[in-house]
């Protein structure tokens, strides 16, 4: 999947997404690791989860230390990570990131603009 590609996620289990079993129905699903950054994935996946210009999203580093998080992704081997599964809350919606790339975002959930 290309960094400019989300899906939602029926909350089936996908072959070929791994773990997209523990997404709750009614998710946007992307993956961090077609970016040159997580973070800029992150924003973008919220952004199209909120139906707003990412633009206008607050800096994500308002919200979670940005290079401990890139550090804490791309450490070790994928296998290593495989297991990583981290949640916050970023301009009030929640995001899941998880070591295999998966940024999840719940769809419906009202922002703080």
């Amino acid at each position: 999947m290309s960094p400019d590609e989300s899906r939602p996620d029926s909350g089936a289990s996908d072959s070929s997404s791994p773990g997209a079993s523990d997404a709750d129905e009614g998710s946007l699903r992307s993956d961090w690791t077609g970016w040159e950054q997580p973070g800029l994935a992150i924003v973008e996946t919220v952004a199209k989860a909120t139906a707003r210009d990412p633009d206008r999203l607050p800096p994500l580093h308002d919200s979670i230390d940005v290079e401990a998080l890139t550090n804490l992704l791309e450490s070790g081997t994928p296998a290593s990570r495989a297991s990583l599964r981290l949640s916050f809350d970023y301009d009030g919606t929640t995001v899941i990131v998880k070591g295999n790339g998966d940024v999840i975002v719940p769809l419906g959930q009202e922002s703080d603009e």
